[in-house]
């Protein structure tokens, strides 16, 4: 597992990297969406979250959302379209969880294929991934280098037994693109969320109706 820890580790180290370069745009509101399509994706998300479709970025609660969709996929119907769409919703939870903890989620996604392997990584049972999961979030008063780490760890595991679970029962057998399902399926959300306003336009419409 020493190949995996340093995997993990490197995307720990990217996924925090990542979030610095674009914190102000995702924080504080500071200019445009970066060119990353995965990036601007996440970003995008966490600013419309404040909907029933979609609830907010937190630290201590969307490991819970990840955790509920992850079993809607793991009992739900076995129809291809629908499992495509709910392992949809387990990346935008994911993205959720990651970045309300400081982690941009493509590095993330990227280990999701070691995690997988059982030569490299843990290739937890869907039941061991939701057990890594949720010790992790119960640790979340913690939030040190060692509980991120183990969040990476935990996000990837649980997506990897999600896109196990769909590729063997839902597509038979073909690879499921993760980067593109979160794009369609986020994309898909934010077409049905209302357009999103600048913390500036808020301000500048809230004078405009004070001086009416």
């Amino acid at each position: 597992m020493s190949e995996y820890t340093d995997e993990v580790d490197l995307a720990a180290e990217l996924a925090r990297d990542r979030f610095r370069a674009w914190r102000g745009v995702a924080v504080r509101d500071e200019g445009p969406l970066p060119d990353n399509p995965v990036d601007a994706m996440q970003i995008d998300l966490m600013r419309r979250s404040f909907v029933p479709q979609l609830p907010p970025a937190n630290p201590s609660t969307s490991g819970w959302h990840l955790l509920a969709a992850l079993g809607e996929l793991f009992d739900g119907s076995e129809d291809a379209d629908h499992m495509l769409a709910t392992t949809g919703r387990v990346l935008v939870h994911a993205g959720q969880l990651a970045i309300a903890n400081g982690l941009a989620l493509e590095p993330i996604l990227r280990l999701v294929p070691s995690s997988r392997d059982p030569n490299v990584g843990p290739a937890c049972t869907p039941v061991g991934a939701v057990g890594f999961l949720a010790i992790v979030m119960a640790q979340v008063v913690k939030r040190d280098l060692i509980w991120v780490h183990n969040l990476v760890s935990s996000i990837a595991t649980v997506v990897g037994a999600a896109q196990d679970h769909l590729e063997i029962n839902g597509v038979g057998g073909e690879r499921v693109d993760l980067l593109e399902l979160y794009r369609i399926v986020g994309g898909g959300i934010l077409a049905t969320l209302p357009p999103y306003r600048s913390a500036a336009e808020i301000l500048a419409a809230a004078a405009w109706k004070a001086e009416a």
